[in-house]
């Protein structure tokens, strides 16, 4: 994918492949971290019960890269994706 130079654009990120990631008390997603490259550039915190796993982060990049997601679960390794992504001028 590619976008602007400077352009605001949404990232949206949904943790579970065929089905949303469980959002119980015992059993949820802390937080879904987006990078580009290895820098953080947004976190979200997700609450147990009352937040879905999916969360849509508005950036703005002046270099493509790589867009990595990176969430947290209670009772699971961390989950994580990536996609190139090119910016023009």
């Amino acid at each position: 994918d590619s976008v602007k130079r400077g352009a605001w654009f949404n990232v949206t990120v949904s943790v579970g492949a065929e089905s949303l990631h469980p959002s119980l008390q015992e059993h949820f997603v802390r937080y879904i971290a987006l990078y580009k490259d290895s820098v953080e550039i947004a976190r979200a915190y997700l609450h147990p019960v009352y937040s879905s796993p999916v969360v849509t982060f508005t950036v703005a990049l002046d270099e493509g890269g790589m867009l990595k997601a990176v969430s947290e679960p209670t009772h699971s390794s961390a989950w994580e994706a990536s996609k190139k992504i090119a910016v023009v001028p």
